[in-house]
C-alpha cells in the first residue's frame, strides 16, 4: 500500500502546510498512553512492529525517525525500567520502547520516566537551530540521562532542520515526504496474533496501516 493510494500527493509544498522543520522535533504535551498492548510474546524483539506503530516510527527520546536512520533495522528496543533492576518487566510490553542506538546506549542501565507516561513536552523543547533545552528539572534529568545535549546529536538535528528548509525553499515535495512522511513498510497489526492476546484491541483501528488503508493518515507528521 503506498503513499499515494488513498491520498494524492501535492505538487507544491505549501500543500503540506507552512514552516514543516517544526514538524521534525516535536515532544508530545500530553501524556500520549499506549493504544497497544500485546501479550505473550516469548522474545522482547517480536513486539518491534507493535512499538514501531506505538512511538510513530521514531525514537520516544530523540525523535529521530526511521528514515534518517536507516529504517527499522536501525532501530532498538529499550527497556524503561533497564531489565537489571525489573527481570519481571523484560517481556512487558508496557516497559517497552522504541529507541535509536544512540539513546538506547546512553541509557544503558539508567531509568528515566517512561515516555509513554509522561509528557516529555512539558519538559523538552528543541530550538530552530538544533539545541534542546530543558524546561524543568524532568527535563534536565532527561537530557543528562540521555545526553541529548551531545555536540554529535545537535549536529545531527541542525542538519535535518536545514534539509527541511532547504526542500521547502527548493518546492521539493518528493524530499519533504521522504523526511517527515509516514514509511512505505507500515505494518498491519491486524494480522499479529499474540500468543496471550491483546489488552488494547481497540489501539489497532487507530494503528497507521489502518488510517492510511481509510485514507485517513496525513502524508506528514
Amino acid at each position: 500500500m503506498s503513499k499515494a493510494e488513498h491520498v494524492a500527493v501535492p505538487a507544491d509544498v505549501s500543500e503540506l502546510g507552512g514552516a514543516l522543520d517544526q514538524h521534525c522535533f516535536v515532544y508530545p504535551q500530553q501524556i500520549p498512553g499506549r493504544k497497544h498492548g500485546p501479550q505473550g510474546y516469548a522474545y522482547y524483539e517480536a513486539y518491534r512492529d507493535w512499538l514501531r506503530d506505538e512511538f510513530s516510527f521514531r525514537c520516544a527520546y530523540c525523535l529521530m525517525r526511521e528514515p534518517w536512520l536507516r529504517g527499522s533495522s536501525g532501530f532498538q528496543i529499550d527497556h524503561s525500567i533497564p531489565q537489571a533492576q525489573y527481570p519481571a518487566g523484560i517481556l512487558d510490553y508496557d516497559n517497552l520502547v522504541y529507541t535509536c542506538p544512540w539513546c538506547n546506549q546512553a541509557k544503558a542501565g539508567i531509568a528515566v520516566p517512561n515516555p509513554a507516561e509522561v509528557a516529555y513536552g512539558k519538559a523538552l523543547q528543541v530550538n530552530e537551530d538544533g539545541i534542546i533545552q530543558a524546561k524543568n528539572d524532568l527535563g534536565l534529568l532527561l537530557i543528562e540521562g540521555l545526553k541529548l545535549d551531545h555536540p554529535e546529536l545537535t549536529s545531527q538535528r541542525r542538519l535535518v532542520l536545514r534539509i527541511v528548509r532547504l526542500a521547502e525553499a527548493k518546492n521539493s515535495v518528493s524530499v519533504i515526504l521522504n523526511l517527515l512522511g509516514y514509511p512505505d513498510d507500515l505494518p498491519n497489526l491486524r494480522r499479529k496474533r499474540p500468543p496471550a492476546g491483546n489488552t488494547r484491541p481497540d489501539g489497532i483501528h487507530s494503528s497507521c496501516y489502518q488510517l492510511r488503508y481509510r485514507g485517513e493518515l496525513g502524508l506528514i507528521y
